[in-house]
């Protein structure tokens, strides 16, 4: 069986997130306001793990080694 699998990397707080705070000064300039913006990334992938369980702990993983500095 196959699972699709997303995940979603956003900064730790208090990180430094110049990208975000760009979009957030442009949308303020288009007369959007936001109390909070933050930008991150987005990953999909099917995973072709037998369980659902299985999938998760696979993402999890994927997430600690290839993603820890965010």
């Amino acid at each position: 069986m196959s699972y699709s699998v997303e995940i979603v990397v956003v900064y730790k707080e208090g990180t430094l997130n110049p990208e975000a705070k760009a979009i957030k000064s442009t949308l303020f300039n288009l007369v959007y306001n936001f109390e909070e913006f933050d930008k991150g990334k987005y990953f999909r992938y099917i995973s072709n793990q037998k369980t659902k369980k299985d999938a998760r702990r696979e993402a999890e993983e994927i997430a600690d080694k290839l993603l820890t500095p965010y």
